[in-house]
């Protein structure tokens, strides 16, 4: 498993804006998990990696559009019977 940071558009319903998000791969690189992109650190040169390591990430990676990151999302279907 591994992960990187990418930008993502948020969809013709959201004005065409974007994001940079944590995305999560399985071993054959198929998504898994997307969560939002947190800084945390003990310093502030902790911080500073953090961010350049973001922006490398989003360098080197294609967006990704907002149905690419969360196809990975399957939701059981709800019963019409409850």
């Amino acid at each position: 498993m591994y992960w990187n940071h990418r930008i993502t558009d948020s969809g013709p319903d959201n004005y065409g804006r974007y994001e940079i998000i944590e995305v999560h791969y399985d071993d054959n690189g198929k998504i898994i998990l997307v969560d939002d992109v947190k800084l945390i650190g003990e310093t502030k040169e902790e911080l500073q990696e953090q961010v350049e390591q973001i922006l490398k990430d989003i360098k080197d990676s294609p967006l990704l559009t907002t149905g690419e990151a969360y196809a990975h999302r399957n939701f059981p279907e709800e019963n019409e019977n409850d």
